[in-house]
């Protein structure tokens, strides 16, 4: 009896400590997660201030800061970033100095030597240097703030802990240096002049050109002039000189540059704008639409801010790690941007003297320019690096260099890029967007764009509309800068740029419109080169269409155009392919739905993955025999590109592979038809009415770190509309790599808004998924649902008796 009662006692005492353990460890846990999360209300103190800083937060955690001076708040604002996204500022700043292994190890060593090689933090500090007094103060006090809050918090967000490193203060040029990490992000096109030189080897020059189709006559030109007439002659024997000195290098060596880039197998980023004078608004004053696309990621690209100073307002999106607006409203003047997807990029093939310390040049050997860094990785032993330049750029092919056999010793790639330019000051030019309160003072900040080119435009409250693509954009004697070029040759070097007053622009068009989504920019008149090949305008074909429809445009309207999923793709395909399907496949159920079908990509009919898996299955079908393992590039259904290869060019659809036979296009269709049902088949069951596009089309917003957490990977995710060709841009995953991928929504508008010039007050707004970058923040995915059904906010401002409010003091 004893012992049975003495053994309950352990028993009970064991159960004892085992739930003391546990609560101690969720009371544990919950201490961490509140004390993690922002102070939104009470009082900070904060070093520098000249005066109280009111930080007030809505039900949505919209921010709004009131401060005595622009200084000020600059510094609250520093702070608030910090408060909010502070692992993803810091996280972003690592990756432009090539420091991500120092805290993960040497998984992220190739891409620390890219990025050092790149020298983007570099060009960050110089950068800095040509900063006006009043934005290198703006710079500075924002960085005052980030510093103020890194040295008052004592427990960091979750991924610090992770990954068990401590944060070091923040400097004004790692602010610049998003800017840069963005450029590269809009500008791709040293990536697809290695695609070309791969392609080269086993298609012809024509073949080539031909997979970088134009448009069709009569599609949106966004404003009128275009390519030159001629471009001088190449020099032939050059441009083999380069092209033989790349022979040595096998096709690996492009894949394994390609694939260390985050983002080298996705599209350049795509976005969306119109804009509307007064004569084709309802409120008798301009209405501007904008949705630029990037990657949907957590946490997002942008924070809703509103900033407030006697005389100065600044209401839009912020990027976390740098100080100035990016897109927004002043109270005078609205802005938006699309990406121009103009060859601002050159690749120049170096040849590298025997002793490795020269380039040669069309005037003879010069030194290349060298400096030895040093790259510190987690459990590893420092790796000591030497950057190269030459006069064309940084030597970029020394990413591979402990791969000595993949590029020749003599050999060595450059890039040329406007980033580089001794007089790039685009990081002024968003300091003085933010003030611009005329369109003479907008155009005048613009000039001092370098990179990334975009597609800007704006409008007023004085009525004014108009554009420009600001950006320096080469002039090239010789050539068209669509593959490398020899090093050694003087006609393949830039010239100069085009000048400011000359690139596309215009200014209160006739016909009151304008728009822009990523469609060519100029016509056959226009005296410089931009590019060969633009992006697929059938986006800005259907934004025409539906302003042509909608008369006189409201903001509630111009909202709904954002969401439209009209695919213009499968409108013009689909009477092409449907009668190639053989008596059987046309009387199936798939078939007859696609016949019948609108064309909308909604999420809750099946009609939009049949398509989607059908052109999917062509692309392979059509072009994968000739392009072999560059395929992957090229895979993105273009409709331009499928309707010439049916109606012009039915040679591609023989499958080069298969001896002896000739394939016709009737026959790739059905295959490619076939292909498609199997996919679908394996990846969603039998039953194809089941195959909605929801199961497929879903927005996962993965972390970088936590979509490796199981309880964290799938914490954000909705099924979403749309494709990539429409409005409502959803791009996605092919899957070729992973089946499980297949047709996730990679790609959108992480922001919409539509800015109303009779009232600013009255402008939409949204950003997806949420204000915060901590998960246990009831903002971290606030948004997702109303971005995904086109819900809207207004930025009017935070009253002091509705929102939570928390004062910032000038230190004792």
């Amino acid at each position: 009896m004893a012992a049975r009662k003495l053994s309950r006692l352990l028993l009970r005492s064991g159960l004892w400590l085992l739930g003391a353990a546990a609560f101690a460890v969720i009371l544990g846990l919950a201490v961490f997660i509140w004390s993690s999360l922002p102070q939104t209300s009470g009082m900070r103190e904060i070093a520098g201030l000249d005066a109280p800083v009111e930080v007030l937060r809505d039900a949505d955690d919209i921010v709004t800061i009131r401060a005595a001076n622009e200084l000020d708040a600059y510094r609250a604002l520093g702070f608030v970033h910090a408060q909010e996204r502070l692992w993803q500022m810091d996280s972003m700043r690592r990756v432009g100095a090539g420091r991500l292994s120092e805290i993960i190890g040497e998984s992220t060593l190739e891409i620390d030597r890219l990025m050092r090689s790149l020298e983007l933090y570099r060009e960050a500090e110089k950068q800095l240097k040509r900063l006006s007094p009043e934005a290198l103060a703006a710079g500075e006090a924002y960085a005052d703030g980030v510093n103020a809050y890194i040295a008052q918090q004592s427990i960091l967000p979750a991924e610090f802990l992770a990954l068990g490193y401590a944060l070091e203060p923040w400097k004004p040029a790692d602010s610049l240096v998003w800017g840069n990490l963005m450029a590269l992000q809009l500008s791709g096109d040293w990536r697809d002049e290695l695609l070309r030189v791969r392609l080269l080897r086993r298609l012809s020059e024509e073949q080539v050109a031909f997979l970088w189709p134009e448009d069709r006559p009569g599609e949106p030109v966004t404003q009128p002039g275009g390519q030159p007439p001629g471009l001088p002659a190449p020099d032939s024997e050059a441009r083999e000189g380069a092209m033989r000195a790349l022979q040595p290098i096998p096709d690996s060596a492009f894949a394994e540059l390609e694939d260390i880039l985050p983002w080298s197998l996705e599209p350049k980023s795509a976005s969306n704008w119109w804009v509307v004078d007064g004569t084709r608004s309802v409120t008798g004053s301009p209405i501007l639409a904008n949705d630029p696309h990037l990657s949907l990621d957590s946490p997002g690209a942008w924070m809703l801010v509103r900033l407030e100073w006697p005389g100065e307002l600044r209401v839009g999106v912020t990027a976390p790690g740098a100080p100035f607006l990016i897109l927004g409203h002043n109270g005078h003047l609205a802005w938006g941007f699309t990406t121009t997807h103009s060859d601002t990029q050159d690749l120049f093939v170096e040849q590298i003297s025997a002793d490795g310390k020269e380039v040669e040049t069309a005037e003879g050997f010069v030194p290349l320019l060298t400096h030895r860094e040093t790259i510190k990785i987690k459990g590893a032993a420092d790796l000591p690096i030497t950057l190269r330049r030459s006069p064309h750029g940084p030597i970029i092919s020394d990413v591979l260099e402990e791969d000595a056999e993949l590029i020749p010793p003599d050999t060595a790639l450059a890039l040329s890029w406007p980033l580089y330019d001794p007089e790039n000051r685009t990081a002024e030019a968003f300091y003085r967007l933010g003030g611009a309160k005329t369109a003479e003072a907008f155009l005048q900040a613009l000039s001092l764009v370098h990179a990334p080119q975009q597609n800007i435009a704006f409008a007023t409250v004085g009525g004014d509309i108009g554009f420009i693509a600001a950006g320096a954009v080469p002039i090239r004697p010789a050539d068209d800068g669509s593959r490398p070029l020899a090093g050694w040759v003087a006609p393949f070097s830039w010239e100069a740029r085009v000048p400011y007053g000359q690139l596309p622009q215009a200014f209160n068009p006739e016909e009151g419109k304008l728009v822009s989504a990523n469609n060519r920019i100029v016509g056959p008149d226009y005296p410089y080169l931009i590019n060969r090949s633009f992006p697929d305008p059938a986006r800005a074909l259907r934004i025409e269409e539906l302003l042509a429809a909608n008369g006189k445009l409201g903001p509630t309207a111009a909202a709904e155009m954002q969401l439209d999923v009209l695919s213009v793709t499968a409108r013009e395909l689909l009477p092409l392919l449907l009668p190639l399907l053989s008596e059987e496949q046309r009387a199936g159920g798939p078939a007859r739905a696609l016949a019948d079908w609108n064309h909308l990509m909604t999420r809750r009919r099946v009609e939009p993955t049949l398509f989607a898996a059908w052109s999917r299955a062509l692309m392979a079908r059509m072009i994968a025999d000739e392009t072999a393992e560059a395929f992957e590039r090229l895979a993105r259904p273009d409709r331009r590109l499928l309707e010439r290869i049916l109606t012009e060019a039915p040679g591609w659809c023989d499958d080069v592979t298969s001896r002896g036979i000739e394939e016709t296009c009737e026959e790739q269709v059905r295959l490619a038809y076939d292909d498609a049902l199997e996919l679908l088949e394996a990846r969603l069951g039998p039953d194809w009415t089941t195959w909605r596009w929801e199961r497929l089309h879903r927005a996962t917003f993965p972390h970088p770190l936590f979509k490796y957490v199981p309880l964290l990977q799938d914490l954000l995710t909705v099924a979403t509309p749309g494709w990539d060709d429409t409005v409502n841009r959803g791009g996605s995953s092919l899957g070729y790599r992973d089946i499980s991928d297949l047709f996730r929504h990679r790609h959108g508008a992480g922001l919409r808004v539509v800015y109303d010039l009779n009232d600013l007050d009255n402008s939409l707004f949204i950003i997806t998924p949420g204000q915060s970058g901590n998960p246990f923040s009831s903002a971290y995915g606030n948004f997702v649902e109303r971005w995904r059904d086109g819900r809207s906010l207004k930025l009017v401002g935070a009253a002091t008796d509705e929102a939570r409010l928390l004062l910032l003091n000038p230190a004792q």
